[in-house]
């Protein structure tokens, strides 16, 4: 028999552009509860689809995943209402781009005998849009990145590495990222490499301009849209002999026909690392802004996990604008080459530059939210010494948010260094024990390549001290997965306070979210309070990434036996018991998502 508690059933959908996330709360444990089945709704059409399932019940050799001789991985696929889900958060990664949705998640039971029925408990989500438009002036965009699929294993073949090891094939990898119009690379990239493309397409056709401040460039799409007279490209280098850059700047410089190009070239240490575009309407006055984590190149916009984020604002843009007009005033006019290592007096980065970028930001009323922007260098040179600036104006005001979070934290970095934004949230958590946190951080080392940390806290002792390389709980074996394909790396730089409450942040932009960004580094921070659409869609994206590091973590960690991984589903109700207390109370992470 199915008994409900009297709790009043509640539950939450959030989306992007790219996945949907639903989240159940029944209120305490149900009796007799194998899982949830899950249907999706399309509001449009009136289409009611069963969500799959790819993990049976234990024992169930159907669920195990069978590796066919080529080195391709086969799984099967049921409904969820046969192999129901044992979690109260759920993705659904086959939702349709522009398709409106709700969800009705079911209670699953058994009954008298091994028959699964639907029970009394049932739930239906709010209306989702998977849409990259969040208000009238804001769009934020979000690629798959091949981190996030496992559809890479049926089309790349396993070879073997110098240690002797099977891999999957990094070359074969390559060809399919660099070839425009490949079904593979479009798949990865979504709808980010057409959404890093808008501001000068937008210029084009209103026979406006377009200032662009990259870093790295080598996108088969990207490079030719460069090439337009609508175009002013500060272009700085991508590490000290400029590899990845070589080629895109010779054949800019040649055959570019940009209206102009300036090469910004920096001392060892330092780097150029703004992805923004700013479009100039006919009659010079800004307009719009696009800016976020994404390098212009084949990597970033289909290996990394990435992001853009859109605004249409006069004020904004005006001083992005300014921005770009002072890193062209700052950057030396013979700047066709690396500086020596040394005083910064040789090449850009002066010190009126870094005092006009940490004077108080102003702030934008954009649809409903406010939104500031830092820029930097904005701090005296980083060079771990005892003279070196311990704050920086941006870090600290993030910091100061991370302070005052209320529900929880969940970010996304690519190597924040130390001090970082993972020492506050750390802090954050230490003053808070009911604060909810999840983040992924890659970081990169010289023996090992990349790995990956994941924050989680510790359930048993809230009040542990939380160091800057992982927050422990019983899953600290997540932590530092090694990638096996060196592009899939997370390079997102985001964090988000308190997504579903009104004084929700959101926190974007090219800044790796660390005090050495701040200091040694071109850079932009959007700080952006009081936008819940925004928030969600960003919340979604970075789960949606820690989910994906979580499970393919478990894969890895016995990687000579499935069954172990592909534990399969209990088949009794106790699987609920760690997303309730002792008392029956839900979890924060169920508390966090509702």
């Amino acid at each position: 028999m199915d008994t409900t508690p009297a709790t009043t059933p509640t539950s939450r959908a959030c989306a992007n552009n790219d996945v949907a996330i639903l989240a159940w709360n029944p209120g305490g444990p149900i009796a007799n509860c194998l899982g949830f089945c899950v249907q999706r709704v399309d509001v449009n059409t009136g289409t009611t689809t069963t969500l799959p399932s790819w993990v049976g019940f234990a024992g169930d050799r159907d669920s195990l995943p069978k590796m066919l001789p080529d080195g391709r991985t086969q799984r099967t696929q049921k409904t969820t209402d046969i192999w129901p889900i044992q979690k109260f958060i759920w993705r659904d990664v086959e939702a349709k781009a522009g398709g409106t949705y709700r969800y009705v998640i079911t209670a699953m039971i058994k009954d008298g005998g091994n028959s699964l029925i639907k029970g009394s408990w049932t739930s239906t989500t709010n209306t989702v849009t998977l849409n990259p438009v969040v208000s009238d002036n804001i769009a934020c965009y979000f690629n798959r990145g091949i981190l996030s699929t496992q559809a890479l294993t049926e089309v790349i073949p396993l070879v073997k590495n110098k240690q002797g090891q099977l891999v999957r094939d990094p070359g074969a990898l390559r060809k399919h990222l660099t070839q425009s119009g490949d079904p593979m690379r479009s798949e990865l990239g979504g709808a980010l490499i057409a959404a890093l493309q808008i501001p000068i397409a937008r210029a084009e056709a209103t026979g406006g301009s377009c200032y662009a401040a990259l870093y790295e460039l080598n996108d088969p799409d990207l490079v030719p849209v460069l090439k337009t007279p609508a175009m002013n490209l500060i272009l700085s280098e991508a590490g000290v002999a400029d590899d990845t850059n070589r080629s895109s700047r010779a054949d800019l410089h040649a055959n570019g026909h940009l209206h102009s190009m300036q090469d910004r070239f920096m001392p060892k240490g330092h780097i150029g690392h703004n992805k923004f575009v700013v479009c100039v309407d006919p009659r010079g006055t800004p307009e719009a802004v696009l800016t976020g984590s994404t390098n212009w190149t084949f990597t970033g916009t289909c290996g990394q996990s990435n992001n853009a984020i859109l605004i249409q604002d006069a004020g904004l843009a005006a001083v992005y604008k300014d921005y770009w007009d002072r890193i062209l005033q700052d950057t030396p006019v013979a700047n066709t080459q690396p500086t020596p290592k040394g005083s910064l007096s040789l090449g850009p980065q002066k010190a009126g530059f870094r005092a006009t970028n940490a004077k108080t930001p102003q702030d934008f009323a954009i649809d409903g939210s406010t939104v500031r922007v830092w820029f930097s260098p904005n701090a005296s040179v980083y060079e771990k010494t005892s003279t070196s600036p311990k704050s920086a104006v941006d870090i600290d005001d993030v910091e100061a948010l991370i302070a005052g979070a209320q529900q929880g934290i969940v970010f996304l970095a690519f190597e924040p260094g130390t001090p970082s934004i993972v020492d506050a949230i750390a802090k954050a958590k230490q003053a808070n024990a009911a604060l909810f946190v999840r983040g992924a951080a890659t970081s990169g080392t010289v023996a090992t390549g990349f790995n990956t940390n994941l924050y989680h806290r510790d359930t048993n002792t809230p009040d542990l001290v939380v160091t800057a390389t992982e927050i422990r709980d019983d899953f600290d074996y997540w932590t530092n997965e090694l990638l096996t394909l060196g592009f899939a790396v997370i390079h997102d730089k985001i964090c988000v306070i308190d997504p579903f409450s009104d004084n929700c942040v959101v926190v974007v932009g090219s800044h790796n979210l660390g005090l050495r960004a701040s200091t040694n580094n071109d850079e932009n921070l959007l700080i952006i309070r009081g936008h819940k659409a925004l928030a969600a869609a960003y919340a979604t994206h970075v789960m949606d990434v820690y989910d994906h590091y979580r499970w393919r973590f478990q894969l890895q960690k016995n990687p000579k036996d499935p069954n172990v991984a592909f534990a399969g589903l209990d088949p009794t109700a106790a699987w609920q018991q760690k997303y309730f207390t002792v008392a029956g109370e839900p979890t924060e992470e169920v508390k966090f998502w509702i």
